[in-house]
């Protein structure tokens, strides 16, 4: 009994000892405080025109709050207003309004007052939000290094200006600015969509005051501005009628961007001589401003507008055991468009801005803005770029945080254009560790230790150190997929990326592994991989980056697995550009494990300065297209987006590599050299009745010229808030009668889109209808943002899904429905039977029940019948072939056996049965001896039969089973036939 008691009591005391590491795990992964919910918000400086399309001395501030400008106390920002970041808004993507909701209450009134009797609800001017629009302009030269005023909040002394009459408020003098398209009230400008451009505008109410004057409308159409992810279309301004250049308050730039050189493609139609990139977009001339005065304040419906500055402001807590490292990980999502971040007073983070050299720069102006004048460029703050579609994520010193009390984080956020803030469906927090960083992204966070584990990761290292291929395949699953690659191309990469150096030495820190719900090991670790240079000798770093690598247990030995993603990013040589680039692919469901299906595909062409990263990383293109294939909506389809240049307009011309992102054979890009390496690489209709493209933005100018240019590659157009216009247009009018019958279209576009003009869309809908088109078409409330564009993403990607399907997508063309199958193994029909059934990326069903893989097999060729199965066949058979559309087909299988009909087959003339020897089994020496005396009636009967058997197909020969079977039992019957005669003999002979 004391055993009993010792052992119960250790058990007792082994148990807490166990889970003290799954508690400790656990405790380590709650390090982190989440920093998304209730802020605090400032606008407090706001600007003409976007900073990355002009020249700095041609961006000009137009109002701000000095008081608020510099970083804040607590006491001062804890009385500004509270605000959800991000906000608590699905048509916003999660970015503050442009301009306040106003109440219900004055939105019926001024419904009652400006709306037109009888128009359509469709092209009725949103009402939510604010509605001053900003006006479109033109793109201006491109940021310069020259130095520049810095920003001050001094008013600037402007030139006398001419203010077109229809956009400005009617008590506002002629020689006042034009108002700020996203500050101005709900009462300002709103054209009527379906009024006559020269009467689209609604009046300004007379009670503006003078003193709010705002920045110059230059808001620039999508051919120069890149598209706000997700900006609500409550929350942007309605577009400006074209506005000609009359109408325009600012003179004539001097410069005009390096796009405005391309030369115009030559398979347009009707084609006139190159105007400006503003004029062939929205026929506008590009034009600038001089200072105006700054407002006395900003707007009362103004929240975040286009080109400004704010500040965001919190208090949040951390516990005293917050970290032990001395750094921890700042994860700020993505923030629209740049970001300036300080922590407890302590500057710790920005992304977009740059110094005169370049270079990323921390030290920013004690009120922010920029400093283009100082004469020092180490200590000049340029702007660099939009980080619009970036996830931010920041190492920041432990020193700055005070643990076990109360911490303050404000941020100034620089808006770009259209709406800023914060998008939703990202991680703000602030972590303690990396595995609380785990937990925050969603990624395994459970850690554990397998010596199994260890040893491949091991061997791998080794294999590369020693760039042994052999060794590492050893290593991986014949089941690999990681992003795409395979088992052959991971190895081919490593090869590739080794192969110029000696000497190779692969190095991890921080590594942990983690397993997910699934059983698989996750090994995540900063490598660094460095080696010598074969020529030069000198030593390089080949390789340093966080590495996250996915193994799997296959039947008790693990190896190298693969993430299996369906939705990433892809680098390739490009021979047209002669430098590496890059493209995003979404492959549907069911794509690695139904290997023998080919999918339609869609090109979707992102918009000015933006990328293919928009589409995967703020839009989650991947599980938009996962929801809407499993929901119904949309057949499965491959979808493609190319990085086509950022300023490019999918046009061809001379390239220059100072300039890539706006010169170069971007058409060509995506007509030949994108195309080829889908159809190359993946499993991908090319026919262009399965093939569509659509575009945003930019790319929805991009989408319509291609589309319609090249009808032998494409069939299904669309368009989201796209940049069309007169030569767009003229693109689609190129189309023949025939051809045109053959597409199928979609166009949508924002009532208050700031940056290109609706009507482009307007005309091409009118065209459509004029020739008697059907098509979609949808112009509705919103403005140039991701939330805009993906709300209409369902109906353009299901107007390319039926395009699809109409054009027979799971339709199928038999060639023959029947097939003959020979039993005889010699036979010239005892082989697979291919049942010639064109396929078009079809899934078939079912064979009357027969397994693919075991009964049969699909190839290019149609329905493999394997001989599996075709050997245990014995009589005609109707196979049944039932596809996913529901429609299905019949074949006759015929089944024959030639065996028994093949003749005798003798070589030479014909023998006679008396000379041939007996081919009966050898006597014995008896036996012997008494078949001489007999040979003419027993063993010559035997003998004749013998040599009956020679004239069978198992004499001469033939290995048929039923030929040898048959000789055999003849045989068997002859000897013992023999035998017996021998022996009644022999008895009469001895008695």
């Amino acid at each position: 009994m004391k055993k009993i008691l010792t052992l119960l009591l250790a058990i007792i005391l082994m148990v807490p000892a166990v889970n003290i590491p799954a508690n400790a795990t656990e405790s380590k992964a709650s390090k982190f405080v989440e920093l998304d919910g209730e802020w605090n918000f400032k606008l407090y400086r706001t600007y003409n025109r976007m900073f990355q399309y002009f020249p700095y001395n041609m961006v000009n501030v137009t109002w701000e709050d000095a008081d608020s400008a510099g970083l804040p106390d607590e006491s001062v920002w804890n009385t500004w207003e509270k605000v959800d970041m991000p906000w608590a808004d699905v048509s916003t993507g999660g970015l503050l309004p442009i301009d306040r909701p106003a109440q219900p209450s004055v939105l019926a009134e001024e419904e009652n007052e400006t709306e037109p009797a009888g128009e359509d609800d469709q092209n009725k001017s949103m009402q939510t939000f604010g509605t001053n629009r900003e006006q479109p302009i033109d793109p201006a030269p491109e940021l310069t290094n020259e130095p520049a005023a810095t920003l001050s909040s001094e008013p600037t002394a402007a030139p006398e200006t001419t203010v077109n009459p229809e956009l400005e408020p009617t008590a506002v003098p002629e020689t006042t600015a034009e108002p700020e398209p996203s500050t101005v009230p709900e009462t300002t400008a709103e054209p009527e969509p379906t009024a006559a451009p020269e009467t689209t505008a609604k009046p300004e109410p007379t009670a503006a005051p003078e003193t709010t004057a705002k920045p110059e409308p230059t808001a620039v159409p999508e051919t120069t501005a890149e598209p706000e992810p997700s900006a609500t279309p409550e929350t942007t301004a309605e577009p400006e009628p074209t506005a000609v250049p009359e109408t325009t308050t600012e003179p004539e730039p001097t410069a005009v961007p390096e796009t405005t050189t391309e030369p115009e493609q030559t398979n347009v139609p009707e084609s006139e001589p190159e105007p400006s990139l503003s004029q062939a977009v929205l026929g506008r001339a590009a034009s600038a401003s001089a200072p105006a005065p700054l407002a006395a304040s900003a707007p009362d419906t103004a929240m975040f507008p286009s080109w400004s500055e704010a500040w965001v402001c919190r208090n949040f807590d951390l516990p005293a055991d917050f970290t032990s490292d001395h750094e921890v990980t700042l994860l700020m999502g993505i923030i629209d468009d740049m970001d300036v971040i300080y922590i407890n007073g302590q500057l710790v983070a920005s992304s977009g801005f740059v110094d005169g050299n370049g270079n990323k720069t921390n030290q920013f102006p004690a009120n922010g803005g920029f400093d283009y004048s100082n004469a020092n460029k180490e200590d000049q703050v340029k702007f660099e770029k939009s980080y619009w579609e970036v996830n931010r994520e920041y190492k920041i010193p432990t020193s700055c945080l005070n643990l076990g009390g109360k911490n303050e984080i404000c941020i100034r956020v620089y808006n770009n254009n259209g709406n800023g803030g914060f998008y939703s469906g990202n991680p703000y927090a602030i972590c303690g560790n990396e595995l609380a960083v785990r937990a925050v992204k969603g990624l395994p966070a459970d850690p554990v230790t397998s010596a199994e584990l260890d040893a491949v990761v091991q061997s791998q290292i080794n294999a590369m150190n020693a760039g042994d291929m052999n060794a590492y395949a050893a290593t991986i699953s014949d089941d690999y997929k990681n992003d795409g690659h395979t088992k052959e191309e991971r190895l081919k990469e490593i090869q590739d990326m080794l192969s110029p150096y000696d000497n190779i030495n692969v190095q991890d820190e921080n590594a942990g592994a983690y397993k997910d719900d699934q059983g698989r090991y996750w090994y995540s670790a900063n490598r660094t991989i460095t080696g010598n240079d074969r020529n030069s000798g000198a030593q390089a770093v080949i390789f340093s980056d966080t590495v996250e690598i996915c193994y799997a247990d296959e039947g008790g030995k693990i190896l190298e697995y693969g993430n299996w993603s369906r939705c990433y990013a892809v680098s390739y040589e490009s021979a047209l550009f002669n430098q590496t680039l890059k493209y995003g692919i979404y492959l549907p469901p069911g794509y690695y494990e139904n290997d023998s299906r080919n999918y339609p595909v869609v090109y979707l062409l992102h918009g000015i300065n933006s990328s293919s990263s928009s589409f995967i990383n703020v839009d989650q293109i991947g599980a938009f297209m996962d929801q809407q294939i499993a929901s119904g909506a949309v057949t499965e389809m491959i979808v493609v987006m190319p990085d086509s240049g950022k300023n490019s307009f999918y046009r061809d011309s001379d390239y220059d590599p100072s300039n890539h992102d706006s010169t170069g054979p971007w058409r060509t890009h995506v007509t030949s050299e994108i195309r080829s390496e889908i159809l190359k690489n993946y499993r991908a209709l090319g026919d262009a009745k399965f093939s569509g493209v659509t575009g945003i933005s930019m790319g929805g100018f991009g989408a319509m010229c291609i589309g319609t240019l090249y009808s032998e590659l494409y069939t299904s157009v669309a368009s989201h808030m796209g940049a069309l216009n007169q030569e767009s247009l003229n693109c689609l009018k190129s189309l023949s009668e025939s051809q045109l019958e053959a597409y199928d279209f979609y166009v949508d576009c924002g009532l208050q889109d700031t940056m290109v003009d609706y009507r482009g869309t307007v005309n091409t809908h009118e065209y459509l209808d004029s020739v008697g088109k059907e098509h979609g078409y949808d112009l509705r409330d919103g403005g140039h943002n991701s939330a805009f564009y993906m709300a209409g993403m369902p109906a353009s990607m299901k107007m390319h899904s039926d395009h699809f399907l109409k054009n027979g997508l799971f339709d199928a063309e038999l060639s023959n429905t029947s097939g003959t199958f020979d039993k005889n193994s010699k036979g010239s029909d005892h082989k697979e039977i291919t049942i010639p059934l064109k396929l078009n990326g079809n899934v078939i069903i079912s064979i009357d029940k027969l397994e693919e893989g075991t009964d049969y097999r699909i190839d290019t060729d149609g329905i493999v019948l394997l001989m599996n199965y075709l050997n245990t066949l014995t009589e005609d058979t109707d196979l049944k072939i039932n596809l996913a559309s529901g429609k299905s087909f019949s074949f006759h299988l015929k089944v024959t056996d030639t065996t028994d009909q093949e003749p005798d087959v003798t070589p030479g003339p014909t023998v006679s049965p008396t000379p041939v020897p007996p081919s009966t089994p050898e006597p014995t020496p008896d036996q012997g001896k008494g078949s001489d005396n007999n040979s003419s009636d027993n063993s010559g009967g035997a003998g004749g039969s013998g040599n009956d058997s020679q004239n069978t197909p198992a004499a001469t020969g033939d290995t048929s089973e039923a030929g040898t079977l048959l000789f055999l039992m003849i045989s068997s019957i002859l000897a013992a036939s023999v035998s017996v005669i021998y022996i009644k003999r022999r008895s009469v002979k001895e008695i």
